[in-house]
């Protein structure tokens, strides 16, 4: 029997390559000072490891420059910082109807103080019509917010299709790359991406506690903090450098947590982005069409074809939180609830009570797959 099977890597990938645990130790150990607040040799270094990441993120996500990629605590903290720090009241944003609440959350609170007015497609229940979308525009829409991937279903939205539709327009595109970074090709430029938002903890391989957003030029002209501080450049002022990507980073950074995201990074490089992808949807696959023959599973989707490796089922008289408790006392970790998406489930109309949720990932192996789904059969139907 196996002790552990863990199939939660949509809320934080585990484990960890060991190149990144070592290095995160390495830095610690080795060095651990703070970048760019003195001229010593180790600051110094540890402000171009932070560089060296910079460069890195700029090159896989297609961004415009190292000066552009702005890092946050987490991707929340990154879109929270963006909402903030360029909606003007009075604006007009046009979202899916399977935003998470880092999403979800803000934008709503805005809409409540009366400071903008918010669209919704349909995603969840239909497939993108340049045509249907082009009618929520308005004179005022200055936002297209979209979540690359549901966090239930696992269904991607069509951003390339979506970028291509306000190409032309005066509206900034702000993409929750969340579910995809690390797990499918994306190149912000590109897309036409103003503001894409990413946390290091999932398909990226690295630690928890480091994300970020990468930047168009003209959202990074405009962009305000949200918050002032020190940032080890410009003391003498007494206000805010207005320069990327200090204007936006104000403390000490997490440079070991930046330093493992970058691990991740060339982990995902060598192993190749390609192979990554090709054997989680493997196993996803082989897990879904495990579960999707015992009956009385139903399995959560939306249209289209295109999906990451996470799926959601429901299970006729079955509470979703205890048959996750009763694989979690077998050693198998998955996810239950509403998954930080309430908004989500009310659209796949699965709220109030949620989802049983399979996260598969590049770690686990088949001998696990067929392990969970036979112990999945066990528990429903007590043979």
């Amino acid at each position: 029997m196996f002790k552990k099977v863990y199939l939660d890597n949509a809320a934080t990938s585990w484990p960890k390559p060991k190149r990144v645990v070592e290095a995160m130790s390495n830095f610690l150990i080795r060095q651990g000072c703070n970048p760019g607040r003195a001229g010593y040799d180790c600051s110094i270094e540890a402000g171009r490891q932070i560089l060296k990441t910079r460069e890195k993120i700029t090159k896989f996500f297609g961004g415009i420059s190292p000066e552009n990629v702005v890092f946050t605590q987490n991707i929340t903290y990154a879109l929270n910082f963006a909402f903030y720090g360029l909606i003007k009241k009075g604006d007009h944003i046009i979202t899916s109807d399977l935003e998470h609440n880092a999403v979800w959350r803000p934008l709503k609170t805005m809409e409540k103080k009366g400071l903008i007015s918010i669209s919704v497609f349909p995603f969840s229940q239909k497939e993108f019509s340049p045509e249907e979308f082009s009618r929520l525009l308005k004179p005022e829409t200055r936002f297209v917010v979209i979540n690359h991937a549901s966090n239930i279903s696992g269904q991607v939205l069509p951003v390339k299709e979506i970028g291509a539709a306000i190409k032309d327009r005066e509206i900034f595109f702000v993409v929750d790359t969340a579910q995809t970074a690390g797990s499918l090709s994306i190149d912000a430029t590109e897309i036409g991406i103003d503001v894409m938002g990413f946390t290091g903890h999932k398909g990226l391989f690295g630690p928890p506690g480091v994300g970020g957003m990468v930047l168009s030029e003209r959202v990074a002209e405009i962009i305000k903090p949200v918050f002032q501080g020190g940032t080890g450049s410009v003391s003498d002022s007494e206000f805010q450098p207005g320069f990327l990507p200090d204007k936006m980073e104000s403390g000490t950074p997490n440079t070991p947590g930046i330093i493992g995201l970058r691990e991740g990074i060339e982990f995902i490089e060598e192993e190749g982005l390609v192979s990554i992808n090709k054997k989680t949807e493997k196993l996803k696959d082989l897990l879904q069409k495990g579960l999707e023959e015992i009956p009385g599973v139903k399995i959560v989707s939306g249209p289209g074809e295109d999906f990451v490796s996470t799926f959601s089922i429901t299970m006729e008289g079955q509470d979703p939180g205890f048959l996750a408790y009763y694989l979690g006392e077998k050693g198998i970790m998955v996810r239950s609830g509403l998954h930080c998406c309430p908004a989500g489930h009310r659209a796949l109309k699965t709220f109030p009570e949620g989802t049983l949720r399979f996260s598969p990932g590049y770690f686990n192996s088949q001998e696990e797959i067929q392990f969970t789904i036979n112990t999945f059969e066990k528990i429903v139907t007590g043979k």
